[in-house]
Formats: structure tokens, sequence, C-alpha cells
């Protein structure tokens, strides 16, 4: 039959678990030879649980009133504030971490659901200074509505059943890119055919293949206009005339629009630099460097400027087509020229001057086209793959919405 949950309570988290908050044990301690995983915020990546560390500690270094059991809730409360994840061992973490060890009667993955659902809630009451923290007392003093126990274990079972379907995906996509990427390795350095092979600054190449900076081809390198026009944080909005990209719109598999900025009519008027046009390439140039996106005829939107961490490359087609190009970066081939010209400042950038010196190969035309529809077949699969995942974030976050707040009915 079909029934609302009932029996909703309102609980202080101090009631639902004892608080324990980590440490950072002696350095000489914190090492891999230990079998005990000592978890930082780093370690908590979006996933449900804790898959790993990087870091370990030994049975001496494990302070005894620390320890984490398994099923602890893991909340991050020092910096990134809001991560969350369940430890599927006994652990131990450092002290931007406050675990929560459940008591009886409260469902270890449903309190994770639970707290996820208010992630954003605890970021907003953070104390956002240059360290953004909530205090062990104030988070034991936050408030979680919760069904009885029965009720807790079968919300977490859809709930779940989603999340594995989350996590099939996002291996499938991580197989797709790791074969993109020996595919690609094998069609930049042997291309298609060939028998006969030359030495180059970066790899061996087919002989009839040359190697060229980007500087020495007709490619133009177009930043954003920083001029005093350069749009504020207000003058951003939900909905407008030209998207103005942020720096989650391009990502490491192409453009990402889940997240919108649009600038005015007016204001796109007023910027002389930085309008992207069709077949341009669009690479991330400050902060998180190297992500690129390829603006096809397939992406739906007509009006689009990078902001002042981007750049954008322009081809002419003549020599190389900026769509081969775009595949040649989004390979080994920006690593290798990036590590050459990599910043040492605290915020990693990639000025045009060096970006203009990037060597990369450039084969006949005729099998740039082949090469490229090679790798828009597996780019295609790729794409799918990513709808596929955002339908079942999306359902996960609709899911919690109805389901952690009592909101929907359930078949037993």
């Amino acid at each position: 039959m079909s029934t609302e949950f009932t029996e909703w309570k309102e609980y202080f988290i101090y009631q639902v678990g004892k608080v324990v908050t980590g440490y950072t044990p002696s350095k000489h301690n914190l090492d891999c030879k230990g079998n005990i995983p000592f978890i930082s915020p780093s370690d908590i990546n979006g996933n449900k649980n804790i898959k790993s560390s990087a870091r370990s500690i030994s049975e001496l270094a494990l302070h005894k009133n620390r320890e984490i059991p398994k099923n602890s809730v893991l909340v991050t409360c020092i910096g990134s504030i809001g991560k969350v994840s369940i430890t599927n061992k006994r652990s131990a973490t450092n002290q931007q971490i406050n675990s929560i060890i459940c008591n009886d009667g409260f469902y270890h993955e449903y309190i994770y659901y639970s707290v996820l659902n208010i992630s954003n809630y605890l970021v907003k009451i953070s104390n956002i200074t240059t360290l953004p923290i909530i205090n062990k007392t104030d988070f034991e003093n936050l408030k979680l509505t919760l069904p009885n126990f029965s009720d807790q274990k079968k919300i977490s079972k859809i709930l779940s059943s989603v999340d594995l379907m989350i996590e099939l995906i996002e291996q499938k996509i991580e197989k797709l890119e790791i074969l993109k990427k020996g595919i690609m390795f094998d069609l930049l350095t042997k291309g298609i055919g060939h028998t006969n092979f030359k030495d180059s600054p970066i790899l061996s190449i087919p002989e009839e293949w040359s190697i060229k900076r980007l500087k020495d081809i007709s490619i133009k390198l177009i930043d954003g206009d920083r001029g005093h026009h350069y749009p504020s944080q207000e003058e951003l909005k939900k909905n407008g005339h030209c998207l103005f990209l942020n720096a989650t719109n391009v990502t490491k598999s192409g453009f990402n629009f889940k997240n919108f900025e649009y600038i005015s009519k007016v204001k796109d008027s007023l910027l002389s630099k930085g309008k992207i046009r069709l077949n341009d390439i669009v690479i991330t140039t400050r902060g998180t460097v190297g992500n690129i996106a390829f603006y096809s005829n397939k992406i739906g939107l007509k009006n689009m400027r990078i902001n002042s961490g981007m750049v954008i490359i322009r081809s002419d087609d003549k020599e190389l087509i900026n769509e081969f190009l775009y595949h040649s970066l989004q390979s080994f081939y920006f690593e290798f020229n990036y590590k050459k010209f990599a910043s040492g400042s605290a915020q990693p950038q990639l000025p045009i001057k060096d970006l203009e010196n990037f060597m990369v190969p450039i084969p006949q035309m005729s099998e740039q086209l082949k090469i490229i529809k090679i790798a828009n077949k597996i780019s295609n699969k790729i794409l799918l793959a990513n709808v596929l995942l955002d339908k079942y974030q999306n359902l996960k976050k609709a899911l919690m919405q109805d389901l952690l707040m009592g909101k929907s009915g359930i078949k037993f």
C-alpha cells in the first residue's frame, strides 16, 4: 500500500549521536605505512562512502578518544564547509571534520542524507571570514527532523538505489575518458595508416606531420574584456541576452550549463572583446587551468562571452581545423606544454604569451577530419553518459527534497 511517513520529530545532532572532532597526530606517526585511514576534506569527494584516503596512521598514532568506527557520518566544518560522507572502516580524521557516531534508533545512511540535505545551510551559517568554520558546540546544536527508524531505512534504500546508479554512470564516464585518452594518444602519435615516423619536440610522429607553435599558425588568441565595462556581480542575472561564462561552465569534458549567469543586451554591446563564435575553443587560464570546451553548432545558445579567466582560440581552418586542435589540447599535448610554462604564483595561470608558444601536431587536412570523426564518436558517448548522470543527480535532489521532508509516500 501507499502511505505517508509518520512520527517525524526534531532532534539535536548531539541527541542523534556522539560528535567527535578530529585531530592531527605528530608527523612521524602520519604516514602511508599505517593501515588506519586518516581522512581530510580532500578525501571527501562527493561519494556517499569514503573510498580511500591519501594518508593513513599507525595504531600508535590513533587517539582512542577520537577513533571513528565504521558507518560514522563525516561532516567538514572548517574550510570546505558541508562536505559529507560515511566511513566504511575504522578511521580517524583531521580537525576540520566532525564525525557523528550514531546512537541506536538512528540509521547512519539516513543521517548522512539528512545532513547532506542541509549542506548549503551549513555554508550559510559558517562564519564567512578568511577561514569559514562551524564550531563543535554549534554543530551539535543543529536540528534534524527525522522519521522513525524503520522509515529512515526505507527512505535510505530509495536514495541509495539512485546513488548506486550515479556511481555506476560515473564509473562508465571514467572508463570512457580513459579509453579516449588512450585512443587519442595513438591517433596523435601514430596517426592513421602511417609506417614511417620521426622524432619531434614532444614525441615521435608520422613523417608527413609537422609540429608548430600556435603563434606560427593562423590562429587568434582572444582574452576577455577586462576594461571598466566588465560586469559586476550585481549585473549578472539568471536570465538575459548574453550568457557570461563562469568557471563552472567550462569543464574537462567541455561546456556545462547547469549554472547560468547572463548580462543584458546593453552590457553586451559595451564589451569590446570576448564574444564567442561558432567553432571557437574556450580554455580556462586562471585558477583551474586547462578546462577546454568547443563551441559547436550543437550548443543551443547563440550569445556567449568569456570571463577574465578564459581565452578564446580561433582558427581560420586553413592549416589546422579548430575541432582537431580542440581534441589535441584535450589530450596529453596540453599537459606536456603546460608543464613547461606553469606559473609558480599562488594562483595557477596561463598567460597568452605562454599559450601562444604551445606546440601542436599538424597532420594533413584529410587526416585531421578522420581523427575528428573518431574522437567525436567516443566524445558523444561521454556526452550521453553525462546527460544521464545529470538526470539521476536531479532525480536525487528532487527525492531528497520530498522524502527527507516527509512530503512523499512510499509503497511497502
